[in-house]
């Protein structure tokens, strides 16, 4: 399988690119049927759709709409990612991106994210940037 087509991770950022249409959009289109994000993740995607209008129900329901599958965490996943929120909250990173990070550590999967702060955080991480 070519790199492209591997599965990848997304980060709450990314799959908001493709709700709101902001730049980005395209590279995070091309991913949607190979890609997951963890659930707490989903929460962060959810709740910031219901704010910008809605419920959280039918933001879960749009995002069903797009395919987007997501996972929930294991133990290994869910100590790590407790790990990455105590050493890099300085560094703006949330629970949810905590998460994401450790998930495609344990998994040795792409992350798709718009946060250029990840790329700095010195984890030897496939992270793509989208925009």
């Amino acid at each position: 399988m070519a790199q492209d087509e591997r599965i990848v991770l997304f980060d709450a950022s990314a799959v908001l690119a493709v709700v709101f249409r902001e730049p980005g959009v395209e590279r995070v289109m091309a991913h949607l049927a190979q890609g997951f994000a963890p659930t707490p993740v989903m929460v962060e995607i959810l709740s910031k759709m219901a704010q910008k209008g809605g419920t959280v129900s039918q933001a879960r329901l749009a995002i069903e709409g797009f395919g987007l599958k997501w996972r929930a965490l294991g133990p290994a996943v869910a100590e790590l990612a407790a790990d990455y929120l105590l050493r890099f909250r300085r560094n703006g990173i949330s629970l949810a991106d905590a998460t994401c990070l450790a998930m495609a550590e344990m998994h040795n999967l792409p992350v798709l994210t718009g946060d250029r702060q990840w790329a700095m955080l010195g984890l030897k991480l496939d992270i793509r940037l989208i925009r």
